[in-house]
């Protein structure tokens, strides 16, 4: 398992939210951002330092940015 921190960040690119979740690999912490996305402009999802993922367009996924 490994620990992944998901922000939530507004139209500014400001974090307006955090969190913190325990998944087993990079594909099932992706799996999770999408109800992230209902709440958020931009989601990014980091793993120690690494941003594992950005994820624009809260009203649907636009891609993946790495």
């Amino acid at each position: 398992m490994r620990f992944y921190q998901f922000y939530g960040l507004n139209s500014e690119n400001d974090v307006v939210s955090a969190d913190d979740v325990l998944c087993r690999d990079d594909e099932v912490a992706r799996g999770l951002i999408q109800e992230r996305l209902e709440r958020f402009p931009t989601v990014e999802l980091w793993d120690a330092g690494r941003r594992v993922c950005r994820l624009e367009g809260g009203s649907g996924p636009s891609g993946f940015i790495l």
